[in-house]
């Protein structure tokens, strides 16, 4: 190899030592730097992604301590005396579902959003019309994408809390 490069001409060599050096370069910004820069840009939302959930736990918090301070148990507190938030946690969690909720954040008094990932969807559509029956929050926005594995899928929904004699 060392005999085939001194055996070519100056202007030769120049041109493949940069051009060697151009395919580092690329093979550098492909191999390391883009899958780091793709992490550290994940890594990112996944952090804000916390900040948010705890910023919700600490306020979910201070309410259970202003409940308990006040007295209340809350296993005997009225579904619509409850918070949405709590209602929809205990009822996801009774039918199986809380490990795939992903994300669940208020959105407003009346209303949550959740994120629910690789959940067998007979079991969502299940709970969803469980809770239509049984009086509590209802779909307001639905929306299923498949996860490549079959029956499960991965899903935003909003659920929001109807006024009494509200459809």
């Amino acid at each position: 190899m060392r005999e085939w490069f001194a055996g070519r001409e100056p202007r030769e060599r120049i041109a493949l030592v940069a051009g060697a050096g151009v395919v580092a370069l690329a093979l550098m910004y492909a191999l390391v730097w883009y899958p780091l820069e793709k992490d550290l840009e994940r890594n990112r939302a996944l952090v804000e992604q916390q900040r948010e959930t705890l910023a919700w736990m600490r306020q979910a918090a201070a309410e259970v301590a202003s409940l308990r301070a006040a007295g209340v148990d809350a296993t005997h507190v009225p579904v619509a005396d409850q918070s949405l938030v709590s209602v929809v946690e205990q009822s996801a969690r009774k039918a199986g579902l809380r490990k795939h909720i992903a994300r669940m954040e208020p959105a407003g008094s009346d209303s949550v959003q959740l994120t629910v990932k690789d959940a067998p969807f007979d079991t969502l559509i299940t709970w969803l019309a469980g809770l239509e029956n049984a009086g509590q929050p209802q779909p307001s926005a639905f929306r299923a994408t498949e996860t490549g594995r079959p029956g499960l899928v991965n899903a935003t929904l909003t659920l929001v809390r109807r006024g009494p004699g509200a459809q």
